[in-house]
């Protein structure tokens, strides 16, 4: 369990809300409870310092890898979001660039993927 407090109910909900976007099915596999777990810890780690802590580079590297690890249709998307939120808190630069290209060789796949 995770203790969080907000200024409001939104901003409490904020992180849910996000990660139903990137996880729209239940953790009633092994594999969906794998990337939400993954979701979690990464974002955790991604904005330690919104709590008046320093980032764990390393550990927030590691849970991005582990986010954006699988070969299923969605994974171009865990990928490219993983990316994406590495470079907003300026860490991580060599594996973010790792994580865009390799999306390159998954967004066929990804296409599939109905919206």
């Amino acid at each position: 369990m995770i203790l969080r407090r907000g200024a409001n109910f939104i901003d409490l909900l904020a992180p849910e809300r996000r990660a139903s976007i990137f996880q729209f099915a239940a953790a009633d596999t092994e594999n969906n409870a794998r990337i939400l777990k993954a979701l979690l810890t990464f974002t955790t780690l991604i904005n330690q310092d919104n709590n008046g802590g320093a980032i764990n580079e390393e550990g927030a590297i590691a849970a991005a890898k582990e986010f954006a690890a699988g070969d299923d249709a969605m994974r171009v998307y865990r990928q490219l979001y993983a990316a994406s939120r590495l470079l907003q808190r300026a860490i991580g630069f060599q594996i973010a660039f790792e994580l865009a290209e390799a999306a390159r060789s998954s967004a066929d796949v990804g296409m599939s993927v109905p919206l």
